[in-house]
């Protein structure tokens, strides 16, 4: 099952599993709401490729991706 490592700023890390397609943003929609400015109402969207493969999708953030503190292009 694929997880996330979502890191706070002066906060306790949190690991989120997710079994099918989701959306990251603050939006109450969203599958998962991360609450914090930098983030978009639909920031990001992770697809379900496969057993070991998933594809993150921009949703236009102004801020853009992190992965491993690395902006995406």
């Amino acid at each position: 099952m694929p997880r996330l490592l979502i890191k706070y700023p002066n906060k306790p890390s949190l690991i989120f599993e997710f079994s099918e397609s989701i959306t990251i943003g603050r939006d109450e929609n969203c599958t998962l709401i991360l609450p914090i400015p930098a983030v978009s109402r639909e920031h990001a969207r992770i697809h379900i490729i496969g057993e070991d493969e998933a594809i993150i999708e921009d949703l236009g953030a102004q801020n853009g991706i992190l992965l491993n503190g690395e902006k995406l292009k």
